[in-house]
C-alpha cells in the first residue's frame, strides 16, 4: 500500500505508491517537512494514491477486504472533482481514528463510534498527527463516513448502519458580519503586499458578492458586449449575473495576459485568507464576509429582496435572510409611515 516516506537528506516528503506493472515509484511530493500544515497535505496525497492502487485491484474478495476498498468507492461516487477531493480529506482522519481504535472492518463499527469520533476529533491524541477540528467539522466528516458505511450494507460487509441520524446536533456557526468601510480601506491596502489573486478574488467578490471559487470563473464566460458574467454554482448549475462596471479594466487585462479565468484561484484558498485576516488584526472577517457585505448594502439602500436575490444568485428567502445584517439605525426611518 502507498506511504509516505521522509529522507534526512531532503527538506520534502516523498511518496511510495505502486504501478499498474506492480513495480514500485517513490517521487518527492510538493510539501516541506517544515510545513505546519505538512500533515494534511501528506494525508491527501496518500488518500489519492491509495485511491489510484484500490482501483488497479481485481473485482473480487480481495478487493472487499477491510476498508481499502474504500478510496476505489470515493473516486466513483464523487464525480464532481472538488467534491472527490473534500471526500478524501474527510476520508483521512477517519481512516487514522479507525486504525487508532482497531476497527478493521464496517460489521465492527457500532452507534458508540460515532460519539465517540465526534469527541476524539476535537481533541485527538498528539500521536494521531491530526490536527483538533470543531464540533462541526467532526460532524461533515461522520456524514462521508456514513455514507461509506450505507455502501458497505450493500456490499453486504455489514448488517446496519449504526451512524445514520447520530442525533448530535451542529453548533451554531459562527455569525459573518458586515465589512466596515475603514476595514474596507484596510483591506485594499494591505492586499498590495500580497499575491495578486488575491487583490484580484477581493475585488470580483466585493462588486458581485460572489464565493470564493466563483471569482475563479471561467474567461469565456464573460461577455463585455452584454454585460454580463456567468458564476458556477452548487451541483453545476450556473447563475448569470451583471458585469459590475468596475470589473471591466480587470476584464480586459486577464484577455490581454491570454488567462484561462478571471482569477486564479489556488486549489485550497482558504488558509490563506485565514491567516492574511489574522495578520492584519481582523480575525472576526472572512472571505465570506464580502457576501455578506454585499447583500447588506444593496438592502440598506433600498434594493428589493428580489432584486438582490437575482443580483446574488440566492434562490431561498430564508438562506438570504441570513446574510442581511441590517441595524436598527438602518430601518428607523420607516417610522415616518405609522
Amino acid at each position: 500500500m502507498a506511504s509516505i516516506i521522509s529522507r534526512g537528506d531532503s527538506l520534502f516528503y516523498f511518496l511510495s505508491e505502486k504501478r499498474r506493472d506492480g513495480t514500485w515509484h517513490k517521487r518527492k511530493l510538493p510539501i516541506r517537512r517544515d510545513d505546519p500544515d505538512a500533515r494534511r497535505k501528506c494525508a491527501m496525497a496518500l488518500a489519492a494514491a491509495q485511491a489510484r492502487e484500490a482501483a488497479m485491484i481485481p473485482a473480487g474478495e480481495q478487493q472487499l477486504r477491510g476498508w481499502s476498498w474504500v478510496p476505489g468507492f470515493i473516486e466513483d461516487h464523487y464525480t464532481n472533482p472538488k467534491s472527490r477531493q473534500r471526500a478524501y480529506n474527510a476520508w483521512a482522519p477517519v481512516q487514522v481514528f479507525l486504525d487508532q481504535w482497531k476497527i478493521d472492518e464496517p460489521a465492527l463499527v457500532t452507534f458508540a463510534h460515532g460519539h465517540e469520533y465526534v469527541a476524539w476529533r476535537q481533541n485527538p491524541p498528539a500521536s494521531s498527527g491530526i490536527k483538533a477540528r470543531s464540533k462541526n467539522t467532526a460532524l461533515t466528516e461522520i456524514k462521508l463516513f456514513s455514507v461509506v458505511l450505507q455502501h458497505a450494507v450493500k456490499l453486504g460487509l455489514a448488517l446496519a448502519n449504526p451512524l445514520f441520524r447520530l442525533g448530535i446536533r451542529k453548533d451554531p456557526p459562527k455569525e459573518k458580519v458586515e465589512i466596515t468601510e475603514d476595514e474596507m480601506r484596510r483591506i485594499q491596502a494591505a492586499l498590495a503586499d500580497e499575491p495578486p489573486w488575491m487583490a484580484d478574488a477581493w475585488l470580483v467578490a466585493t462588486k458581485l458578492g460572489c464565493r470564493i471559487g466563483q471569482t475563479g470563473t471561467l474567461m469565456k464566460d464573460v461577455d463585455e458586449r452584454s454585460g454580463t458574467i456567468r458564476l458556477l454554482e452548487q451541483k453545476q448549475k450556473r447563475h448569470t449575473a451583471p458585469l459590475h462596471d468596475d470589473l471591466r479594466a480587470l476584464v480586459q487585462r486577464r484577455r490581454a495576459e491570454g488567462a484561462e479565468r478571471l482569477v486564479d484561484v489556488p486549489a485550497v484558498p482558504g488558509p490563506r485568507w485565514w491567516k492574511f485576516f489574522r495578520r492584519i488584526g481582523m480575525p472576526h472577517l472572512c472571505f465570506h464576509s464580502t457576501r455578506v457585505t454585499v447583500i447588506t448594502r444593496l438592502a440598506r439602500a433600498g434594493v428589493s429582496e428580489q432584486q438582490t436575490k437575482a443580483y446574488i444568485g440566492h434562490a431561498s428567502s430564508a438562506v438570504h435572510e441570513i446574510y442581511t445584517k441590517l441595524k436598527a439605525t438602518d430601518v428607523a426611518h420607516v417610522q415616518k409611515f405609522l
